[in-house]
């Protein structure tokens, strides 16, 4: 039988939460269609970019715990701000099992993230069962400003596309022979 203390032990921290909501009143500009999934010690949103159609997830987490401190007031431990939370953002590149068995197309793949000043390219796992490769950002939830989160997805996006080749531009294989 679920008790309203047993549910509370399953949702992440407040100020998670808070974090969650100001950052998902931000996107609601912009994004009709928005996800909430909370963990224990985490929250996530989730969306599918308008104009690219990729998924982008914003994750809020909350500090690790202290250890455990027999000497330590139990009012202090309380007195966590967003400040001690971390904002990851994640643009779904695609599923990793797609490339996997592909060394020439992994070497270009992560070879970008010495070309990427803004996010790098990492895994993230979605599921037990589901690794995807995506643009990866985390920050100190104190250095980001929620009504700035779409231009931070934008610009990920952009420099992705720049640096792998996709803008209309000089293609980068081009470029580098120029050179």
């Amino acid at each position: 039988m679920s008790t309203g203390t047993d549910d509370s032990q399953h949702a992440p921290p407040p100020e998670v939460l808070t974090l969650l909501h100001k950052i998902k009143g931000a996107l609601s500009v912009w994004i009709a269609d928005v996800e909430l999934e909370l963990g224990l010690r985490s929250g996530a949103l989730s969306f599918d970019h308008p104009l690219h159609g990729a998924t982008v997830m914003v994750v809020v987490e909350a500090p690790d715990p202290p250890a455990a401190d027999p000497d330590a007031d139990a009012d202090a431990a309380d007195e966590r701000t967003p400040a001690g939370c971390s904002v990851g953002v994640f643009v779904i590149l695609g599923d990793y099992a797609d490339v996997r068995g592909d060394d020439e197309a992994l070497t270009r793949l992560f070879g970008l993230n010495a070309r990427l000043m803004s996010c790098a390219i990492g895994l993230l796992r979605l599921s037990q069962d589901e690794t995807a490769l995506a643009l990866c950002r985390r920050l100190p939830a104190a250095s980001v400003d929620i009504t700035e989160v779409r231009e931070l997805v934008d610009a990920m996006i952009w420099e992705y596309a720049d640096h792998a080749g996709h803008l209309s531009h000089v293609p980068v294989a081009d470029s580098a022979a120029a050179s």
